[in-house]
């Protein structure tokens, strides 16, 4: 009577009821996911361990399935440990996230202490929070530093040597892209456009160095479009890099 009860409390929240006398050739791929958590719950673990349960399916029950497993997680309080290659799937899913870089943790935080204070520069770009540059201290003045990366002079925050080799990262939706061609600015090629939900990818090349930029400036990427690898002038303010270790 118990596993009875216990099998329809699972079937009812994770919405599987009807599936409960189909055969598993019956079942589509989201919910043969659904049922084998269900099949891992139904002992109350006190740990869930889900390694990459939504890699095979596509893009639209990913994201489905992600808040379902969000809402059961929070709804049972069962500590879980989800092993993902997909940023948006830990982030989505996670209160806290561990990057792993060969095999070692390179970083943990919340997900937004990773995507806005990565560490070091395989964080910055396994998770794809930043533009990184790498460059040499040619001045600075006060907690400001002007750092020299492939020809072009940055103005990032902090007091850093004079000739020190240091890397930052700058956010894609902290770069600010002019239209207008600024000799005080770094000047850049347009090299794509891409759409995505309610904003704009914009790759920028300087010297052989790829910036991303993201905007939701509809104008300006409509201006962009008409002028087909157009060269524009781009900036960032200096409290938006973040310093990075090797």
């Amino acid at each position: 009577e118990k596993t009875v009860e216990r099998v329809e409390e699972l079937a009812d929240l994770l919405g599987i009821r009807h599936l409960l006398l189909r055969r598993i050739r019956e079942i589509s791929g989201g919910e043969g996911q659904r049922v084998a958590l269900a099949r891992a719950l139904a002992k109350r673990p006190d740990l869930l361990l889900l390694d990459e349960p939504l890699s095979a399916l596509d893009p639209q029950l990913r994201e489905k399935l992600q808040t379902e497993i969000r809402r059961i997680q929070k709804h049972l309080g069962i500590t879980t440990l989800y092993v993902t290659h997909s940023q948006d799937e830990a982030f989505a899913i996670s209160d806290r996230v561990a990057v792993l870089e060969d095999g070692r943790i390179a970083q943990v935080g919340t997900p937004e202490e990773l995507y806005d204070r990565p560490k070091s520069e395989f964080v910055a770009r396994f998770l794809g929070s930043g533009n990184v540059f790498v460059g040499k201290v040619v001045s600075n003045n006060g907690n400001r530093s002007t750092v020299e990366v492939a020809g072009e002079q940055f103005v990032i925050s902090g007091h850093h040597d004079i000739g020190a080799m240091v890397s930052f990262s700058v956010k894609p939706e902290d770069i600010t892209i002019l239209e207008e061609v600024h000799e005080d600015h770094t000047q850049a090629r347009v090299t794509s456009i891409t759409p995505q939900v309610g904003s704009f990818k914009v790759r920028l090349q300087i010297d052989g160095q790829t910036v991303l930029a993201l905007t939701y400036d509809e104008n300006l990427i409509r201006h962009l479009r008409e002028h087909p690898n157009r060269v524009v002038s781009f900036s960032f303010r200096p409290e938006h890099s973040v310093i990075l270790s090797s």
